[in-house]
């Protein structure tokens, strides 16, 4: 096994233990079996865990312990699949297949879809503000539920959303989509580097490094998603390919052709890859996740 896959199996075990502590229902309350079910279908139903392990590694350079760290990661993956389970619904993407799997919405109905991304939604922030820990500080913890609203929020992710859904708002060039994505996928992959942050309290100098990597790492990991939209199988990626073409999606491959695009993605990889060089060892987790997002095959 490979050391990302180590380290990936490492992450998933820590945030999914305290999903299945956090979200326990007690199971006298039959009635709602099957809407914990539906929680548990997102948040464990596989994936790739990039943003856990984001929050995870950027937290080691800074020793910050476990037992805070952990829970900023899984605040983040439950924000992450509230979207996914959002963005697959028939007014959004309208997606049956998500990691190999239907979509939540054909396994628990539409409704029952929409009130789990809402109730992990809340969860996210209901787990930052109320788990108190031997390391907890309560100023820091308010500023990273500020950080991840923003990320989220009408700032951020919805708003790249909104974008996504009404193409016509934004303008058909370069620029313009890479202002759609810094909000749909950006602005919570920088949540992951900025929430570790806030605890640390680093130097300017290395903020600002681990800042602007973030948001390389976005676009990077973006970019591959619409080469592997065209380029990908359905086995491979667990979802539906061809998707965005069928739908007229604004992505990079259409904007600047598919060539032209891993050439984007190779340059913006090379920066981001300069910019960890000071941090050395310290750092060896970002890079292969690094690698892992610019040539990833799912």
């Amino acid at each position: 096994m490979s050391l990302l896959k180590r380290f990936q199996s490492i992450c998933n075990s820590r945030v999914e233990r305290i999903f299945q502590n956090f979200l326990y229902l007690d199971p006298q309350q039959k009635e709602f079996s099957e809407w914990q079910a539906a929680l548990y279908y997102s948040l464990l139903g596989g994936g790739k865990r990039i943003r856990a392990m984001l929050c995870i590694a950027t937290g080691m350079i800074y020793e910050i312990p476990e037992t805070e760290l952990d829970i900023y990661a899984a605040a983040i993956e439950m924000i992450h699949a509230f979207s996914l389970i959002h963005d697959d619904l028939p007014a959004m993407d309208n997606d049956n297949l998500r990691r190999g799997k239907p979509t939540a919405h054909i396994t628990f109905g539409e409704a029952n879809a929409i009130l789990a991304g809402d109730a992990l939604n809340t969860a996210a922030f209901e787990l930052l503000a109320g788990i108190i820990t031997p390391h907890f500080n309560s100023l820091k913890r308010l500023k990273m539920i500020k950080a991840l609203c923003t990320a989220s929020g009408f700032k951020g992710m919805c708003a790249g959303q909104y974008l996504d859904v009404n193409p016509d708002k934004n303008t058909p060039t370069l620029e313009g989509l890479r202002h759609l994505h810094q909000l749909k996928t950006g602005k919570l992959i920088e949540a992951c580097i900025t929430l570790p942050l806030i605890y640390a309290e680093p130097a300017e100098n290395e903020a600002q490094a681990l800042t602007e990597f973030a948001s390389l790492f976005g676009l990077i990991f973006q970019i591959q998603d619409d080469i592997l939209d065209i380029e990908g199988q359905a086995k491979t990626l667990g979802k539906t390919p061809l998707k965005d073409q069928h739908l007229n999606k604004f992505t990079y491959p259409a904007i600047l052709g598919l060539e032209a695009a891993k050439n984007h993605r190779a340059d913006l990889y090379s920066h981001a890859q300069k910019l960890l060089q000071p941090f050395g060892e310290r750092a060896e987790f970002l890079s292969l996740l690094l690698e892992f997002a610019a040539k990833r095959d799912y």
